[in-house]
């Protein structure tokens, strides 16, 4: 961290840069040694106790004089050396001691922010997290490092400069103390959610919105935090809400063009051995991505990260435990990173575990109307009858013939329903030749409109991609015009792409990091030289590539607002008159099993409503843990260990989504 060029010997403001309050002398003992010093207020002008003057003690080091009683800032000796050491006005007199003496260093983020450290003990001026919300917030001396620790990064601004500014707020200015709720939208949607959330306090869900940036262009979660891109940025936000704030949810509100995603990369074993990988030899590597990311904040230790007998591994992995987790240990910005050739215990150098720490999920939404029309469908549903879980609950299963073996993974989820409840089943496309299961029925074209209007919970087991199930009433334009409001289903599709929102390069359009635009074709029946085509989005080849080639690393943002191709969810979600109030689903090809089980977790996580969870992020956070003690130490399947399978189901909707009022 660099040394800044401070004002010195003039009126100057120091505020703290989460709260946006002002660096105060208590008037009540400001002609006293030993004065309180606090933050109050954001207005300086004619505030002398708020007004300071910054003059050099030589070597690097500064005072910090009060203008209204010419006091230094000082740190107490008898409690220096301990972090929360109090902090005060004391003394006049030059040469000051050096526990009255500060270094002002550049902070982690943000070219104007700087952290305030006493020359003595080395920690760091801190505003409480505890009172960072209320005029009176304590001032303190705590820790050594700013980094992820906003509320030790100051401005200090000429007083003129200051009465002139009208800087954007820090993304947690005035956030309640506490919250359950952490909303993270583009700028465009940051006016949307004022009455949903006085409804969700009405219901016990207290929240809080932060946006990317707080103008079209500067300030917002992209200024208030550091981080390699955007992702991560994001991600930091995360934490420090979970952490200060103790939020337990995150809704991401936009599709992967507006909320970027965070990618991890499947890497392909050499050309020398192409028996592993269905592509082997054309490619580096595959990118899918993972919100997972985002609800993974820190390394939990070695456990379901590598072999217990890497012995280094293992003391890399424990050394990590509690330390944020990057999902880029090496460094080399490819994240999570998993390779064929290799289990994923075997070749993990990311040391991702994957396990969550608080419930994620997105609103795939592209346009206002969107995401008012999503917010308005909660608003219902939890003001209804649907919120108060009771033993007449309708559980659906609907399964398709073409898949083999659905609909026992069907009843195999069925089994773990403990609630009484009535249950419906039914099957798609019999197969000649299939029998039917006991209390199952052949689908009629109605069946899924009957479901929609009759279910609480509807689960699917089969095939489908991001345009729809197997069956031609389920496609995304039916699902669109389904009329089953207010009754809204919560909908979980174990199926291959079901809750694709994004690509998965190089398969298929994409934009690199640098917004440039590829589309790869490989086709092996063509000559060697013409295998591997470059087209542009017109389908035209713009040239031929000798292979392998290195795909270029996609961009965390989508492409463009054109895209067309958008995931199922936005269907069940954002049909005002019917469709789901929440959908889970796969964002690629993986076989069903997988699903089945996680579905089998919510379904007993489900059981404990009535005495313990309150919300859906409460039920996908249990079963997502759940689903990790029992298969954290899988050797054998690519897809089943946490980290990849907890990536490739996701939730969209509203993690706060409450099932019972408080």
């Amino acid at each position: 961290m660099s040394q800044l060029i401070v004002p010195l010997n003039e009126p100057v403001i120091i505020q703290n840069v989460v709260s946006g309050r002002l660096l105060d002398a208590d008037l009540g003992s400001i002609n006293a040694d030993g004065t309180k010093v606090q933050l109050y207020g954001r207005d300086a002008t004619n505030q002398k106790q708020r007004q300071w003057q910054i003059i050099s003690a030589g070597g690097g080091k500064f005072n910090i004089v009060n203008i209204q009683s010419g006091r230094f800032l000082d740190a107490d000796t008898g409690t220096i050396q301990n972090d929360g050491t109090k902090v005060q006005l004391y003394g006049s007199v030059v040469p000051a001691a050096q526990n009255r003496q500060w270094i002002l260093n550049s902070a982690s983020v943000g070219v104007d922010r700087l952290y305030v450290m006493n020359a003595q003990s080395l920690r760091l001026l801190d505003a409480d997290a505890a009172t960072l919300g209320s005029d009176g917030t304590e001032v303190q001396l705590y820790g050594f490092s700013d980094e992820m620790m906003p509320n030790r990064q100051w401005r200090i601004v000429r007083l003129k400069e200051y009465e002139d500014s009208n800087r954007a707020p820090h993304s947690f200015q005035d956030a309640p103390t506490t919250f359950d709720l952490l909303i993270v939208a583009p700028y465009v949607f940051g006016g949307l959610f004022g009455s949903y959330q006085t409804s969700k306090r009405q219901v016990g869900i207290e929240s809080h919105l932060i946006t990317l940036t707080a103008t079209e262009g500067s300030g917002g979660i992209l200024d208030d935090f550091s981080g390699n891109d955007h992702p991560e940025r994001i991600k930091n936000a995360i934490e420090y809400a979970y952490r200060v704030h103790h939020a337990k949810y995150v809704m991401l509100v936009g599709d992967a063009s507006l909320i970027p995603a965070r990618w991890r990369f499947i890497k392909e074993p050499p050309p020398s051995d192409p028996t592993q990988g269905a592509w082997a030899g054309w490619h580096d590597g595959t990118y899918q991505p993972s919100e997972l990311y985002y609800s993974s904040l820190y390394h939990h230790g070695a456990k379901g990260v590598i072999l217990p007998s890497d012995q280094q591994g293992t003391l890399i992995a424990t050394g990590l435990n509690g330390q944020f987790d990057t999902w880029d240990y090496n460094g080399d910005n490819k994240y999570n990173e998993q390779e064929w050739a290799h289990d994923v215990l075997v070749y993990n150098q990311d040391y991702v575990d994957g396990l969550p720490d608080l419930a994620v999920a997105r609103v795939p939404a592209r346009t206002t109307s969107e995401v008012e029309a999503f917010l308005q469908k909660v608003v219902t549903y939890e003001s209804s009858s649907q919120v108060n879980v009771s033993n007449s609950k309708v559980f659906g299963f609907i399964a398709d013939g073409n898949y083999p073996g659905a609909d026992q993974d069907c009843e195999q989820v069925k089994q773990s329903v403990s609630l009484q409840n009535s249950s419906m089943s039914a099957l798609y496309n019999l197969q000649p030749g299939q029998e039917l299961l006991p209390n199952w029925t052949q689908a009629q074209n109605s069946t899924l409109a009957n479901f929609a209007n009759e279910c609480w919970w509807l689960a699917y087991v089969g095939h489908g991609s991001s345009q729809g199930w197997d069956f031609a009433v389920a496609s995304y334009q039916q699902i669109a015009q389904l009329n089953n409001g207010p009754n809204y289903p919560i909908v979980f599709s174990a199926s291959c792409e079901t809750g694709q929102f994004l690509g998965n390069p190089p398969f298929g359009p994409y934009q690199d990091i640098a917004g440039n635009f590829h589309w790869f074709w490989y086709d092996t029946s063509a000559a060697p030289d013409k295998q591997i085509a470059e087209r542009d989005a017109s389908n035209n080849v713009i040239d031929y590539l000798l292979k392998p080639i290195t795909v270029p690393t996609p961009s965390p943002y989508d492409l463009v607002n054109g895209t067309t191709d958008r995931t199922l969810a936005c269907a069940w979600l954002f049909n005002a008159n019917g469709g789901a109030i929440a959908y889970f689903g796969e964002v690629l090809v993986c076989e069903d099993d997988k699903g089945r089980d996680i579905a089998a977790d919510l379904v007993s996580s489900l059981n404990s409503l009535l005495s313990s969870a309150r919300t859906l992020g409460d039920v996908w956070l249990t079963a997502q843990r759940k689903y990790w003690n029992d298969n954290y130490m899988n050797e054998t399947d690519t897809f089943r260990h946490p980290r990849i399978y907890l990536g490739i189901m996701t939730f969209f909707g509203d993690p706060s989504l409450r099932f019972q009022h408080p």
